[in-house]
């Protein structure tokens, strides 16, 4: 089935916005429709400038500071002209938002304008834009079940979909034939931007504490901030572990797959990938996260049967230590079998299927 119109699909800020976004559009692509992303500055550089669909910037200041609240005013003002110059220029009838702070002023315009609006929330707590919008818009696609700060006269609105995830993601895990060597303990440490400078500290740490035959055991890929890679290659080194170190990876669907455990923090698309990929993971939620939408996350599917969260602090590095010595192939297993029952392999689809089912 086609949809005989644009749809506008709006993620900003971070990756953890822009690929759920991006997984969607795709699906819509695949489906005939006619599809426009908007997006902010800070986001562009996820997106390929080549793809099939046409790609638009627009203001999205941030400003927390109450003497720049004249400044926001004006910043907002300019985003909504060029939100509402856009959305009927391409003749946008339905909008679909994924978070960032430029997702406002579409979802505001949009609802002027009189366009269908379905928003997605990807964290187990409602995110302030869609907290503020949420009288105005027509559906509400979940990551998570249930998700906090939804009113009871809300939550007809809401629909269970999770959390699209890359498509490289969904084809490493039905390809499944990644090298691995017997009796290692493979783990994989994902920074960010949020948390490569903490688990250069931490990680190294916890695996200092191992016995010398479990160290041994050990093959660690981690990520880190530019400059830090040969300073933590020494660390490890001088421990006896094998471990690769870099600033950026660009095959991280096939390193998911080569890992017994992850070590990460706990944004909700990380949470997703994992699930779908079917690799426990030990939880170090960002703890500046707004609305702490981070340890509700992790302590969301944890409570699942699924991980490991332990907060970020002076004992972080024996809890890790605790939880990696006590890694067996059972235990590793069941995080396995939980994560089965928590993934959406088609999340995109149960997305696109809220615009497809406004069109029939």
């Amino acid at each position: 089935m086609t949809v005989p119109y644009r749809i506008g699909l709006v993620a900003g800020g971070t990756g953890g916005h822009v690929f759920p976004a991006l997984a969607c559009a795709r699906c819509f692509l695949q489906r005939g429709a006619q599809v426009v992303f908007f997006t902010d500055g800070r986001a562009a550089r996820y997106l390929d400038k080549d793809a099939t669909m046409p790609i638009r910037q627009v203001i999205a200041a941030r400003y927390t500071k109450v003497w720049l609240l004249p400044m926001m005013a004006v910043s907002f003002a300019v985003s909504c002209v060029q939100v509402g110059v856009l959305l009927l220029r391409y003749r946008v009838r339905h909008l679909v938002t994924f978070g960032g702070y430029v997702s406002l002023p579409f979802l505001l315009v949009g609802w002027l304008l009189r366009c269908r609006l379905i928003a997605h929330e990807q964290n187990a707590v409602l995110g302030r834009v869609n907290r503020w919008m949420l009288p105005y818009i027509d559906k509400l696609g979940l990551g998570f079940v249930p998700v906090r700060g939804v009113a009871s006269k809300h939550k007809k609105k809401t629909v269970h979909t999770g959390t699209p995830v890359r498509p490289s993601i969904v084809r490493g895990v039905k390809r499944q034939n990644t090298k691995r060597q017997s009796g290692a303990l493979h783990i994989l440490v994902l920074g960010g931007s949020q948390g490569a400078s903490v688990f250069a500290e931490m990680v190294p740490q916890a695996i200092a504490q191992l016995t010398s035959p479990m160290r041994e055991k050990v093959r660690l890929v981690q990520q880190c901030r530019a400059g830090q890679e040969e300073e933590l290659k020494a660390r490890y080194g001088q421990l006896g572990v094998l471990a690769e170190v870099r600033a950026f990876f660009k095959d991280i669907d096939a390193r998911l797959m080569w890992s017994d455990v992850v070590i990460c923090r706990a944004g909700a698309s990380m949470i997703s990938e994992l699930l779908v990929v079917g690799r426990p993971a030990i939880f170090v939620p960002y703890p500046h996260a707004m609305n702490d939408h981070q340890r509700i996350n992790a302590a969301a599917v944890v409570a699942e049967g699924f991980g490991w969260s332990i907060n970020e602090g002076e004992h972080a590095a024996l809890a890790i230590r605790d939880i990696l010595a006590g890694l067996s192939p059972a235990v590793v297993q069941a995080h396995k079998r939980a994560a089965k029952k928590l993934a959406r392999t088609d999340a995109d689809a149960r997305v696109v299927n809220l615009v497809m089912e406004a069109q029939s």
